[in-house]
């Protein structure tokens, strides 16, 4: 899998933040508190969803750590990425009553709506 590009619609800190990258290692970096830990957070959770939790494990999960401040019902990102030559973009809205999850394949214009905790299916036999 290549990850072409990364956009943080409403993620955290981040608002209509577009990251691309380039073919090989690229390297995120910055100072403390500069959001490298919730662009990791970002992919993690296009690929495998963010799940809110109740209780005490509520109050600390990750859901919540990114839930943006002043727009929670927009809590969503898009990411581009290549697998078997395919480009693929994942669409996630992350907000617990309009989650949504779609995959679309750019070649071939086919989209498919993907239900909470189902895997993609291009993602088959990849460990998380």
């Amino acid at each position: 899998m290549k990850i072409k590009s990364l956009t943080l619609s409403h993620f955290g800190k981040f608002h209509h933040t577009t990251i691309s990258l380039q073919p090989g290692i690229n390297v995120i970096h910055g100072p403390n508190e500069s959001g490298k830990s919730t662009i990791d957070a970002f992919i993690q959770g296009m690929l495998f969803g963010i799940e809110k939790t109740e209780g005490r494990k509520g109050k600390e999960s990750r859901y919540k750590k990114y839930l943006p401040w002043k727009t929670p019902t927009l809590y969503s990102g898009t990411m581009d990425f290549e697998m078997k030559g395919e480009l693929y973009r994942i669409s996630r809205n992350f907000y617990k009553e309009t989650k949504e999850i779609l995959v679309h394949n750019i070649a071939t214009g086919r989209s498919k709506s993907i239900e909470p905790g189902e895997r993609m299916p291009m993602l088959e036999g990849q460990n998380r």
